[in-house]
């Protein structure tokens, strides 16, 4: 019946292989729309539509830079435009902004080079908020001098951020560490991470992970003393809890550190649990706890958007715990705990005496 409405993921996909212009491929985000609600109707997993989302945004990403190069004709050297934060995991729900960011090779140093790599992504930056991807606040996009840059400087960047770690460049690292290619020469990535993945199997990359660690415990799950949920007191969420920042981003931080540490390579959350050794030994069930707890909340988020969309409200991750059922609450608390559990992990893994010196 999907395929029959034209509305199944390989129709939206080859949709998008078969537009000429960035004015027509904009129209792939109602296409995306319309998909989703029905995925869900059908029963798939929240990551399975995850996954569907970022398949298509990377579709729609390849696309750009195909007309960005038949307007700026073939890229003078080799390039590779990597993704970074939720499009990193391929954990995208409805509407995500750019993180982006380009890696070309060393031999293009030349002024003529670095130009049209700035135009590249200008063009690329442009088009991609034509087709419903805002800018990144931080400003982390490939069209941002820093995120666009010769192989040997992100080598540099990650080598310095795991050698000389720091509060702030260890931020960072949250979203660095989860990069992945979607355009482009594949091997220049591969270089990158293949380097990197040796520099953190050194003993120097144990501040940094004790650094990202720290960071990755701040925002705690929103439980009271007595399990109930703590929740905005005032302002425009008043009662209402953010699933994001408290509820998958506590999990995401955690699991990424637990993957560096045992020097796992993939990027998504309930990959990076698949592939992680047997460990904590003091809490066995912790791991699959989490990857439950994580795709009960991402779709409770997916479904909380869903109905933002139908309201014509503006998209956000907060939600009303009134609103849910007592299943729904109770499965919020157990999820919550998990994420505490996890933190609880990493405090007593990673704890050194630099997190004094950071006031954690």
């Amino acid at each position: 019946l999907m395929l029959l409405q034209g509305k199944s993921p390989l129709n939206v996909v080859r949709f998008v292989e078969a537009q000429q212009n960035v004015k027509d491929l904009a129209s792939a985000q109602n296409r995306i729309s319309g998909l989703l609600p029905l995925l869900l109707r059908e029963g798939a997993k929240a990551s399975h539509v995850t996954r569907v989302v970022a398949e298509v945004n990377d579709r729609v990403t390849a696309k750009i830079l195909q007309f960005a190069e038949a307007k700026l004709g073939p890229a003078p050297v080799p390039y590779c435009w990597v993704v970074m934060g939720s499009e990193g995991r391929r954990e995208q729900t409805f509407k995500t902004d750019q993180d982006n960011a380009l890696i070309y090779a060393d031999a293009g140093d030349e002024p003529a080079t670095r130009e049209y790599f700035t135009q590249l992504a200008t063009f690329a930056q442009e088009a991609l908020v034509a087709c419903g991807y805002p800018l990144c606040p931080g400003d982390f996009m490939a069209s941002n001098l820093r995120w666009r840059q010769p192989l040997r400087v992100w080598l540099d960047y990650f080598h310095q951020c795991i050698k000389e770690a720091d509060l702030h460049g260890t931020e960072d690292a949250l979203i660095m560490f989860d990069m992945r290619p979607v355009a482009g020469d594949f091997s220049l990535f591969k270089t990158l991470a293949a380097q990197r993945h040796e520099w953190l199997k050194q003993p120097e990359a144990g501040t940094f992970k004790s650094v990202l660690a720290s960071i990755s415990v701040v925002h705690k799950p929103p439980l009271g003393f007595f399990r109930n949920f703590v929740l905005e007191r005032s302002g425009e969420h008043k009662n209402q809890l953010d699933l994001k920042l408290f509820g998958t981003g506590p999990i995401v931080n955690a699991v990424r550190v637990f993957a560096l540490e045992a020097g796992v390579e993939q990027t998504n959350t309930s990959d990076r649990l698949a592939a992680l050794p047997g460990w904590p030994e003091r809490d066995p069930a912790l791991l699959q706890d989490l990857e439950e707890a994580f795709e009960f909340l991402t779709l409770l988020r997916i479904e909380c958007q869903l109905r933002q969309v139908r309201e014509g409200q503006p998209l956000s991750n907060y939600i009303a715990p009134e609103l849910l059922t007592n299943l729904q609450r109770s499965l919020l608390r157990e999820a919550f705990r998990a994420s505490a559990r996890a933190q609880a992990v990493l405090e007593e893994t990673f704890r050194t005496a630099i997190w004094a010196q950071m006031g954690r």
